[in-house]
């Protein structure tokens, strides 16, 4: 049977296509093989600025200016009332997997509320009367990545957050990372609302976490009863260093103050409510402490019983070096002078960093006071001080001796 130049051409097409076919597959494998996805690139060594650039790239996005300005310095910060809804995604993606950054600073002039039925991708993305994380999406994201990069980054020793409108439920998210986080120094809230039940659950926190040694509870709307409960931390601190003490005198060792972790300086400035009694809670606090050496209590509305009272517990010879209370217009000037006194004569018998500026005329007068003056303060604050910049100063001169 002779077969149709037509069925003799079909057939050696039969024939040839199982050969070829896989060969032209493998060939296109190969060639993806070396174009990978931005997204599946081991960015485990990558600084955050070169995985922030990788996902703007992947994404169709330009790298925000105000994002990178302090990225080569290892810090973070954000205006957060800036940023688009569009911009927020490679920016999270890069936060929750960074391993290198030091310093993160999320900030928010914004005076609003939650809109907590913004609680979808769809509903934030339509939202431009308020910032993106004053949405019950925005600020779930913001939490869930503060709370990935508190886990694995190992270099991270000072976060602050001003005028994040944090509820309960993500203050709890934020707190698991924090208690997960073995680097952390420095923590600061500044204009949350956290009133005595939030800041009642970060004590609580730092009950078990004794890595942080500064705390910042500026304007949170605390009452006396928020102090009992850092006065409680206090304590809590003091019995697990004194049972360091006695642990290393059983093996013949000179127990080292300084080296002890915990709590070294509060800021507790403008909560107004705290008043007399919440000041009176606090040197109870501190008593028999070794460890405390810095509180700043601006605008907390002590009066002259709370000044008196903080007279009677310095003449005992406590170990704290800086209590400010400036800023309370019940508090008169001689009290005020009185008290400087009395904690300028603890420099005179070791040699501190700083020295202490002239004494005021009036309340008003500013006046500089270091928090660190018992020795050395920790090289994050060097570090924050040559930028140059008010963001990380908080109330710390440079005045060197």
């Amino acid at each position: 049977m002779l077969l149709s130049n037509f069925e003799i051409l079909k057939l050696h097409l039969i024939i040839l296509r199982p050969s070829s076919a896989p060969l032209i597959r493998r060939k296109e494998m190969q060639f993806h093989s070396h174009t990978p996805s931005p997204r599946k690139i081991d960015s485990s060594t990558k600084s955050f600025l070169a995985k922030y650039q990788d996902l703007c790239r992947h994404y169709n996005l330009f790298p925000l200016s105000k994002v990178k300005c302090y990225l080569h310095e290892n810090v973070l910060d954000l205006a957060a009332d800036r940023i688009r809804f569009d911009d927020w995604k490679p920016l999270l993606e890069a936060l929750q997997c960074d391993q290198g950054l030091q310093k993160i600073v999320i900030r928010s002039n914004y005076k609003g509320k939650v809109i907590e039925t913004a609680s979808t991708k769809e509903k934030v993305a339509h939202i431009r009367k308020c910032p993106v994380i004053f949405t019950a999406y925005g600020l779930s994201k913001l939490t869930e990545a503060l709370l990935k990069c508190l886990c694995l980054n190992n270099c991270l020793v000072y976060l602050e957050l001003q005028g994040i409108p944090l509820t309960l439920r993500h203050l709890d998210i934020l707190l698991e990372g924090i208690s997960r986080s073995k680097t952390l120094k420095q923590l600061s809230f500044i204009k949350i609302p956290l009133g005595d039940m939030g800041t009642g659950r970060i004590c609580r926190a730092l009950h078990k976490h004794p890595n942080v040694s500064s705390l910042n509870f500026t304007a949170c709307g605390l009452t006396s009863a928020g102090v009992g409960n850092i006065a409680n931390v206090i304590k809590a601190q003091r019995i697990q260093r004194f049972v360091e003490i006695w642990q290393q005198s059983l093996r013949y060792q000179r127990p080292n103050l300084d080296s002890m972790m915990g709590l070294r300086q509060i800021t507790l400035n403008y909560n107004p409510l705290i008043g007399d009694e919440g000041l009176k809670l606090l040197l109870e606090g501190l008593e028999d402490d070794l460890w405390i050496t810095g509180i700043e209590m601006n605008g907390c509305g002590i009066g002259i019983h709370g000044a008196m009272g903080l007279i009677s517990f310095l003449k005992n010879g406590y170990a704290i070096s800086v209590i400010d209370i400036r800023g309370n217009k019940n508090v008169p000037v001689h009290l005020i002078q009185h008290i400087m006194l009395l904690l300028a004569k603890k420099t005179t018998h070791y040699r501190s960093e700083y020295q202490w500026d002239s004494l005021p005329t009036t309340c008003q007068q500013p006046l500089k006071m270091p928090l660190f003056l018992s020795g050395a303060p920790e090289k994050t604050i060097h570090q924050q001080e040559a930028t140059g910049r008010k963001d990380f100063k908080h109330n710390i001169t440079t005045d060197k001796t």
